[in-house]
């Protein structure tokens, strides 16, 4: 028995070290386009020419501006972080939840930290992951919003119209050609310029139209991508 404790804790004593030893190859970078200095995890930097930091894993939780310089927002450590030619962030994990204006600037929205988020060249968020079930509004002329799921992401167009994400709700959608089917909620959807849906997964079976010309039966569950005629390219018969 005294030999098998000694044996554990030679083995927990072994991990322990292996486990800081491991974590502890960090090294000071500055960023590209600042003189802004940052903890980084030795092995995951992306250096550009003159060696400064384009992207790396952070060793430390960090507070940096963000792209734009619009706030400054603080990164999770053990995540990737991604800077621009100034040395904003346009990509990265954050430490805690954060109501942030989406792509066009008139909406904000509650992003979830700890996961993926970014921004574009005004600070406005381009994709994030949603704190709360959100309304927001998809492309095209008519004014159509649906409500996308908490804890899923979702992608803004340049005018702030949610163009990918996961609805809460089956609903029934556009695809062109004058013709109009159920989608399933909770599953990946993504919408065109027009509105219409470009790719989903279609809730009953449907006889539809291929890009060729020909009909044919797509079962239920099925994801299916759609052209902007409203003809299926993609998906299982």
């Amino acid at each position: 028995m005294k030999n098998f404790k000694l044996v554990f804790l030679i083995a927990v004593l072994s991990c322990t070290i292996f486990s800081t030893n491991a974590f502890s190859q960090k090294k000071v970078y500055k960023t590209t386009g600042s003189q802004q200095n940052v903890y980084l995890v030795e092995g995951t930097v992306v250096p550009d020419a003159r060696g400064f930091a384009t992207q790396g894993v952070l060793f430390y939780d960090h507070n940096c501006p963000i792209n734009g310089g619009r706030a400054n927002l603080g990164f999770r450590k053990g995540t990737l972080i991604k800077f621009n030619e100034k040395g904003q962030a346009i990509g990265g994990y954050l430490m805690v939840d954060i109501k942030m204006p989406i792509n066009g600037g008139n909406i904000y929205v509650n992003f979830q930290k700890g996961k993926l988020i970014r921004f574009n060249a005004r600070g406005q968020v381009t994709s994030g992951f949603l704190v709360y079930d959100q309304l927001l509004r998809i492309p095209g002329s008519s004014v159509k919003s649906y409500a996308f799921k908490k804890g899923t992401y979702v992608k803004f167009n340049e005018k702030g119209f949610a163009f990918e994400g996961f609805l809460t709700v089956d609903h029934k959608l556009y695809i062109g050609g004058g013709k109009s089917i159920y989608f399933q909620h909770s599953k990946l959807i993504k919408f065109n310029k027009l509105g219409q849906v470009a790719q989903g997964v279609i809730k009953h079976d449907h006889h539809l139209m291929q890009s060729s010309g020909k009909y044919y039966n797509y079962k239920a569950g099925t994801t299916i991508k759609i052209n902007d005629a409203g003809r299926v390219f993609g998906g299982n018969i």
